[in-house]
């Protein structure tokens, strides 16, 4: 996503979450259309009260009273029409407000974590980088998505008033459904690789982009060369010949090879 907020560990941090600047503007420009068709139609019902009050006034019998009638149902239902724009102009700027809100709160997130992370990157050995940095994301994502949350309540809050206005019973995820989209509930969907292989991922990538005079040993390269008294060692694990494990202790139910067509980290905390 192009306007993540600056600095290289920006997309796991908080990439889940993040609201495109796009998505704002739309919000925003939504309210505007909807609040200059709430005005156009009270202006309409305003000129139909205008003729009731004036050329309509003086007349009598059955025409005049039924295009009396007519004005008067008309100048009702351009009202009716302005109300509801309003309504959902109103909501439309409770979105845009929320989503800039969250991107206002996790622009701090992530300036927070890239530079708590640029501070791990001074060690060395890779070994100390990969767990802090683990550490650092899965508190980022956490407030994040506390953070999401109560935004999105706001937005939930929103949209429920102008069903409620319209009569429609429905509720909002069955009125999203409905309209053929499908309200995701909890944490968002992440990518399928383990956080600690799109760490070890991001370390290599930011090694080459930024390697002078000659190649960088990749983190993974680096994590082979340790010795044998390291805490990290190659084991074989049933899917894959090659695997790195990390030597600390072994949580139960854990996982303990992970399927890939490479070599890929084999991290137990």
């Amino acid at each position: 996503m192009k306007d993540l907020p600056p600095g290289d560990w920006s997309d796991l941090l908080v990439g889940a979450w993040w609201p495109s600047a796009q998505a704002t503007h739309n919000a925003m420009a939504s309210s505007s259309n909807r609040s200059s068709t709430a005005t156009a139609y009270e202006d309409y019902a305003s000129q139909l009260t205008t003729v009731v009050s004036g050329a309509l006034a003086d007349q009598e019998g059955a025409t005049a009273d039924s295009a009396n009638a007519s004005f008067n149902a008309g100048t009702q239902h351009a009202l009716w029409i302005a109300e509801h724009n309003i309504a959902k102009a109103d909501a439309y700027k409770v979105a845009a407000d929320s989503l800039e809100g969250l991107r206002s709160e996790l622009r701090t997130v992530a300036e927070l974590g890239n530079s708590t992370i640029k501070q791990i990157q001074s060690n060395s050995a890779i070994v100390e980088k990969v767990l802090p940095i683990a550490q650092t994301v899965s508190l980022a994502n956490s407030e994040a998505g506390r953070i999401s949350a109560i935004w999105s309540a706001k937005v939930s809050a929103a949209a429920e008033s102008v069903l409620a206005l319209t009569g429609d019973g429905r509720s909002l995820e069955q009125f999203a459904r409905d309209n053929g989209l499908e309200l995701t509930q909890g944490h968002p969907e992440v990518k399928t690789d383990s956080l600690e292989q799109q760490i070890i991922n991001k370390l290599d990538s930011l090694s080459e982009s930024s390697s002078i005079g000659g190649p960088e040993k990749s983190a993974l390269t680096e994590l082979g060369n340790l010795g044998p008294d390291s805490p990290v060692s190659f084991v074989k694990g049933p899917h894959h010949s090659c695997k790195i494990r990390l030597r600390r202790p072994i949580q139960p139910n854990r996982p303990r090879c992970t399927k890939a067509p490479t070599c890929q980290p084999w991290l137990t905390p």
